[in-house]
């Protein structure tokens, strides 16, 4: 499960890589690059899950296999290993302002203008904060929503998903290190 978190993490990369660094807005991608976004934040949110899973089968914690909940997964983790990821995750910056890349999909009924207002009213409804558990709790649903992204829009009404993917992958590697301290046969990669 650890190996597999690693390879979904390592394909969504590819994509989130040169968005990091050109600060790309999805409303400049084209239509091959909206699919390519909509798969690697698939990936995403599925490297964060089953990292999660893997940490609760290697601390002797029943996983849920049908939950993709990504707050429920981190709750059920001991509470000195979620002490101590959210302390590393603090350490490598994830709260700060400089870590706070995320993407944002509008979905406009058809014919129809961006409409402001409805967008901020979606915009507030994403949890204040930069803390983990803030961060698990806007993207508990992430593999979900975007694996189904074709299903977000809503006939007539206007919608929002977005991701923080720098942030998850903060949590990524701060869950990396506590995979190996709990589970030191491992190579370490990373």
């Amino acid at each position: 499960m650890y190996n597999a978190s690693l390879a979904f993490f390592d394909t969504a990369g590819r994509f989130f890589q040169p968005m990091s660094a050109q600060a790309t807005a999805p409303a400049g991608l084209d239509a091959h690059q909206k699919a390519q976004l909509e798969v690697a934040v698939t990936n995403l949110a599925l490297a964060v899950e089953l990292m999660l899973k893997a940490l609760l089968l290697y601390t002797g914690r029943v996983v849920k296999p049908r939950t993709h909940d990504l707050l429920k997964l981190f709750e059920a983790l001991p509470p000195e290993l979620q002490q101590s990821i959210d302390r590393e995750y603090r350490e490598r910056g994830g709260e700060s302002g400089t870590v706070a890349r995320s993407l944002e999909l509008e979905f406009f009924p058809a014919g129809a203008a961006p409409d402001e207002v409805k967008l901020a009213a979606l915009r507030r409804q994403w949890l204040p904060g930069t803390d983990i558990r803030s961060v698990l709790a806007n993207e508990r649903h992430a593999f979900v929503v975007w694996r189904y992204l074709s299903e977000q829009a809503k006939p007539g009404e206007v919608t929002l998903v977005r991701v923080e993917y720098e942030r998850l992958g903060v949590i990524i590697n701060s869950m990396q290190r506590h995979f190996r301290v709990t589970n030191p046969g491992h190579d370490g990669r990373r």
